[in-house]
């Protein structure tokens, strides 16, 4: 082989070893470049269409697009989290924002008061007033109590207690129950800046967040006109005191009028309220209260009842303790629960007294072998008051049934 052919043969082994490498590297460029080369025999080109052909399939033809669509839902979802996340984050700030906000609101939004007041009295006749607000816990506040053309003035204070409920203490009479009257309750609270701190934070240094109609100048001041009916509040005086002790005994038995109504209840507070106030004075050893709904009935039978004050209740054991030893004394209340409605009247009490004093005239002037005559006592009387006979013996038989009635007894 003569140098020319062997130079040529180098020269189209290196440009056909080019043309490979194009094909490999440049996949389209490739195969073209080998078809239009003069220096590929047939077999190459055929080898190098087939490439091509397998390129442009490849190219042409649809592909499996799920992993495209993979690539696409992983993105939604990557963005929906990011969504999501920030709308977390958002959410966070609002409602720390939020909760800041109420925490402000909380100490500085306007308090109007309400006040839902009442009132009590208690066993010993002491009125107590009360009253369900939306105070503040701990603000200081001041009751203060008048009565209406009665010489009464006191005062109570207190702190608000919990759920903003306030109540006084006890109001009463000087130790005796409050009398039945016309009243002015005032319920206030001092100035705001000498309240605790944690108060003013919810009423403001001057009192400025709070407003209602029971506000004044940034403190409270509810006011309110009342009237009382006290039941502890009875009408009632001792009318006689006696003494009727004995050697190592001192025992007494006094006679007290009631001049209303009262029940057995009633009776027994006035028992204790009496005899309490007499152990404060007396040394004794046994004390009995008759009562009585007229004074003119003193000295013919107690007509609402008795309260002995006594060792284990019992006069009789009188002599058993030392003057002013009270260690066992007991009550025994015999009182009787009356039906009001068959009291005598004034006018009947008049007309039965009257008889009383004509039978007394009678005993002295007759014989205790004699019968006194009940009708003309009964006719002296009618005569007296100018009134029929039979009227006269109509308030007689209705104060016996008087004595005896009880309803405790049906």
């Amino acid at each position: 082989m003569s140098k020319s052919e062997n130079d040529n043969q180098t020269k189209f082994g290196l440009k056909k070893l080019l043309l490979i490498l194009a094909a490999l590297i440049i996949p389209v460029i490739g195969p073209i470049l080998v078809i239009r080369s003069k220096r590929f025999k047939k077999p190459g080109k055929i080898i190098a269409g087939i490439w091509l052909a397998l390129m442009a399939v490849a190219i042409f033809i649809p592909t499996d697009n799920n992993e495209e669509q993979n690539v696409n839902i992983t993105q939604e979802k990557t963005q929906e989290i990011t969504e999501q996340n920030k709308s977390t984050v958002i959410n966070n700030n609002n409602q720390t924002n939020e909760s800041s906000n109420e925490n402000n609101l909380e100490h500085n939004k306007q308090l109007e008061i309400e006040i839902k007041e009442s009132y009590e009295v208690n066993n010993k006749g002491e009125l107590i007033y009360k009253a369900n607000t939306n105070l503040p816990k701990d603000l200081d506040i001041m009751f203060s109590l008048e009565a209406e053309n009665e010489d009464y003035y006191a005062q109570s204070q207190g702190k608000v207690k919990k759920n903003g409920y306030i109540e006084s203490d006890p109001f009463s009479n000087n130790g005796s129950p409050l009398k039945s009257a016309n009243y002015i309750i005032n319920i206030t609270s001092p100035k705001p800046s000498i309240q605790p701190n944690n108060i003013k934070e919810i009423i403001g240094e001057n009192g400025e967040k709070l407003s209602g109609n029971f506000i004044s100048n940034g403190m409270l001041d509810f006011k309110k006109e009342f009237h009382l009916n006290n039941k502890y509040d009875i009408d009632y005086f001792i009318a006689e005191k006696e003494d009727i002790s004995m050697p190592g005994a001192n025992r007494y038995n006094w006679n007290v009028v009631i001049n209303e109504p009262v029940t057995p209840e009633q009776m027994k507070f006035i028992s204790k309220e009496i005899i309490q106030k007499a152990k404060q004075n007396l040394d004794f050893n046994a004390l009995t209260l008759m009562f009585y709904d007229y004074e003119e009935y003193i000295g013919h039978g107690y007509t609402l009842g008795k309260t002995t004050y006594a060792p284990d209740g019992d006069w009789a054991k009188a002599n058993t303790v030392n003057p002013g030893d009270y260690s066992s004394m007991e009550y025994l209340f015999e009182l009787r629960n009356k039906d009001w409605d068959m009291q005598l009247t004034e006018k009947e009490v008049e007309i039965w007294s009257e008889i009383q004093k004509e039978y007394n005239i009678a005993y002295e002037n007759t014989a205790a072998t004699e019968i006194i005559d009940e009708d003309e006592i009964h006719q002296k009387v009618a005569n007296t008051f100018n009134i029929s006979k039979e009227r006269v013996s109509e308030a007689h038989m209705k104060k016996v049934t008087w004595d005896f009635n009880n309803l405790s007894d049906n």
